[in-house]
């Protein structure tokens, strides 16, 4: 029987919320930058599709050369300020989603220490905070970092899709419904796609991690390494199969999203051509005939391929959306933990005073759950200075 996919357990609008509110708790004022790299992104492309209307009109009305000059000049010193600013803001923040990815990771580690001793230390919840840890760690990939990207993009193509639907609502309504359509279907074969990598990214995580495992187990490093035995009992051939394996393995896949996001791309292809062939044709008609000046012609072939460019902006954005809040999962999950209030029936070390006795009463360990290493050991000692306990990270924990 086909295993039922498990459901989402936060939705993609609260994932949202909750990396604006963290954002907000790390710097409110990227908040602001945010905000202004928006209002300025959505004003840059008006600029871009009026100022070819804008020297056409001028001239076919016969404009004097100082009028040119001062209205020309005037739209391309406006359309340079913007352009500055705006590129200034979106630079600005480039260099804070890092430091806010570390600010999460460090969040995690916290929540570490406030939760139950016994969820840190096994089962469950210690593979949810390596899994947090790892998932904030990939970088530009990490949800933190493609949430901060995106979001701001997502909204000037929502922004600009309402604004551009008003100015060729005015050309032809039905104009309108067949971009809308022809867009739709290219986001239906984005969708299949986005399918594929999410029914492959587990598996090809999996062995991303025995791949990893075998690079760290034939490299020497490390106390506990076995790169020693490898050679001694001649392993070497075997794990380098092993290698082979697991690298042709990762490959199919691949080759698998390849495949399927080469056919959504010549369906996009096609899809654009046959959008342009019959708007074109629809415009030239009107201009033509006389319904529509020079000017709102070329306004219109610029609003309508910056039509197109938005309606697969938003799908695309909306994708990296889903794709990064499928990713948050993991690390949402371990935010919401149950905590203990670490404060109560405390003391820092330095309240301490010195001789002190440790006791440990009844204490039983066990590795697998089943058999005990330590079972009901009870003993006190005598602590008459400050004592510190410290592990290689590459040895295992030893119980006390």
């Amino acid at each position: 029987m086909k295993k039922k996919k498990e459901k989402n357990q936060y939705s993609l609008i609260n994932n949202i919320a909750f990396y604006l509110k963290k954002l907000y708790e790390f710097q409110p004022s990227i908040i602001f930058i945010m905000v202004l790299q928006v209002i300025l992104a959505v004003t840059l492309p008006l600029f871009t599709i009026y100022m070819p209307k804008l020297l056409v009109d001028l001239a076919t009305n016969h404009v004097s050369v100082e009028k040119f000059i001062i209205v020309f000049g005037g739209f391309s010193v406006a359309y340079i300020v913007f352009s500055t600013v705006a590129s200034y803001a979106r630079n600005g923040t480039y260099f804070d989603y890092n430091l806010f990815r570390k600010y999460l990771m460090y969040y995690v580690f916290r929540k570490s220490l406030r939760i139950p001793y016994k969820d840190t230390e096994g089962g469950k919840h210690r593979d949810e905070y390596w899994g947090a840890i790892d998932n904030l760690r990939n970088g530009d990939w990490s949800p933190s970092s493609r949430f901060y990207s995106t979001v701001p993009v997502f909204l000037i193509f929502v922004l600009n899709f309402l604004i551009y639907s008003s100015i060729l609502g005015n050309l032809n309504v039905f104009i309108l419904i067949l971009l809308v359509a022809i867009s739709l279907i290219n986001y239906f074969f984005m969708e299949i796609e986005r399918k594929l990598v999410r029914k492959l990214q587990p598996k090809m995580d999996d062995l991303g991690k025995k791949m990893e495992y075998i690079k760290y187990s034939s490299s020497g490093n490390g106390e506990n390494s076995p790169a020693k035995d490898i050679r001694i009992f001649h392993l070497g051939t075997w794990i380098k199969e092993k290698e082979e394996k697991l690298v042709h393995e990762k490959k199919k896949y691949l080759m698998k999203i390849m495949n399927k996001e080469f056919f959504r791309r010549n369906i996009g292809f096609f899809l654009r051509f046959f959008r342009d062939g019959i708007v074109y044709m629809y415009l030239i008609n009107q201009a033509v005939y006389g319904n529509i000046t020079l000017g709102d012609f070329v306004l219109y072939i610029g609003a309508i391929h910056g039509f197109s460019d938005f309606v697969n902006g938003i799908i695309e954005n909306l994708q990296e959306l889903f794709s990064a809040s499928d990713m948050a999962q993991t690390y949402r999950k371990y935010f919401d933990l149950q905590e203990e209030d670490v404060e109560q029936g405390t003391v820092t070390i330095d309240d301490m005073k010195y001789p002190l006795d440790i006791e440990f009463k009844n204490v039983s360990f066990s590795y697998d759950g089943k058999n005990d290493i330590l079972k009901n050991l009870t003993f006190i000692f005598m602590v008459v200075k400050k004592l510190q306990l410290s592990v290689s990270m590459e040895q295992e924990k030893r119980p006390l």
